[in-house]
């Protein structure tokens, strides 16, 4: 029960309220927390390190914490692969080793071809903080469109690949939410 009282103990930081009511379809609904959704407000950041604060002095301080962590790590230290998938001639692929923190993706030329190096997301940055959101490849195999999202952000910057050569072309799209690029005949739409 010691946990359960420093729980209770915990003094979180305070979250201003402000007045805003929306009304949808006649119903009036307050919603006093609206400016967290701006997550690039200076305001906002310093109310999640404020609370990033209270929940690591909290968890720090779990004895048995760290082996736990070791175990789920030796559980979850195996290759995994995704299915292959074909457009046009190439195959396309993802594996990942163990331990990394998202797939890497890889294209063959046919079954017997060799995987060869695509596009590995674990590199967009030095601290593992941007991730992959979406991979889609056009119905021929030439192109491929993809999202990153950085720092943790709903934001993303959409990129455009030409498979063969890895040159990403100049036409990035940047300060999407929810990207989706789908395929059409012979080749992308954003």
């Amino acid at each position: 029960m010691a946990s359960l009282s420093l729980a209770e103990s915990l003094e979180y930081p305070v979250a201003r309220k402000m007045e805003q009511v929306d009304s949808y379809h006649g119903v009036k609904v307050s919603d006093p927390y609206r400016w967290l959704e701006d997550d690039r407000s200076e305001e906002t950041g310093r109310w999640v390190k404020a609370e990033n604060e209270v929940t690591f002095s909290y968890l720090d301080k779990i004895p048995y914490r760290a082996q736990v962590m070791k175990r789920l790590e030796q559980l979850y230290n195996y290759p995994k692969y995704v299915q292959p998938f074909r457009r046009g001639k190439p195959l396309f692929l993802s594996k990942n080793d163990g331990l990394q923190n998202q797939n890497v993706f890889y294209v063959q030329t046919g079954l017997e071809g060799a995987p060869e190096l695509l596009l590995d997301p674990n590199k967009f940055s030095a601290d593992g903080t941007s991730r992959l959101h979406a991979l889609t490849v056009s119905k021929d195999g030439q192109y491929c469109a993809y999202a990153v999202s950085t720092g943790g952000a709903d934001w993303e910057e959409a990129h455009v690949m030409e498979v063969g050569t890895r040159k990403t072309l100049g036409d990035d799209l940047k300060g999407l939410k929810f990207f989706y690029a789908g395929v059409v005949r012979k080749g992308i739409f954003l």
